[in-house]
């Protein structure tokens, strides 16, 4: 994969246990642009228990969603991370402060294959259920994307047996859960 950028590792190099969803702690992450394309929500999900985690970003910067994804998994406990695939946007140009602030290895999709996100892309479409386009995010409250992401998080799955990314991820964690 050509880089633009020094030290981008390609989702080729994930370890294997990724690609078959064999552990929790490895997310994928993504933008949702609303009208106007500056503010924005950045969203991670995980590729095992499907948990969301989204934050509202004031403009689509490297700084603004490396600060929102840091605030995100700050309160996750280590086993919850391990690993983040994004896409190629200029969002995550600054992907080696974002490695080294939260300790874990940053991998990027091929340009144009969203399928390698496919866990993402799913939930960003659930996403617009709730904000459909042509939205503009810099309107939504911090208190209403929360809404939304509890909604999806108690939201049973056909790919879980029918349990909620929450009841997966708790259980997981023995009911610690306090995100």
């Amino acid at each position: 994969m050509p880089s633009r950028l020094k030290g981008r590792v390609s989702v080729t190099q994930r370890p294997a246990v990724v690609a078959r969803r064999g552990r929790f702690g490895d997310w994928e992450g993504d933008t949702l642009v609303g009208r106007g394309h500056s503010a924005a929500i950045a969203t991670h999900v995980e590729r095992k228990s499907r948990f969301l985690l989204a934050a509202t970003v004031p403009r689509r910067t490297a700084a603004a969603v490396n600060q929102a994804t840091r605030r995100v998994f700050r309160a996750l406990p280590p086993l919850l991370r391990k690993t983040l695939t994004v896409d190629n946007g200029s969002e995550w140009t600054a992907f080696p402060i974002l490695q080294a602030t939260l300790g874990r290895r940053v991998y990027f999709a091929f340009p144009y294959a969203a399928w390698e996100r496919g866990t993402n892309e799913n939930t960003n479409g659930l996403l617009r259920d709730y904000f459909p386009n042509p939205t503009n995010f810099s309107g939504v409250r911090a208190s209403q994307l929360a809404k939304v992401v509890r909604a999806l998080n108690n939201r049973p799955r056909k790919c879980l047996a029918y349990r909620t990314p929450m009841e997966v991820l708790r259980a997981r964690l023995g009911g610690a859960l306090r995100i």
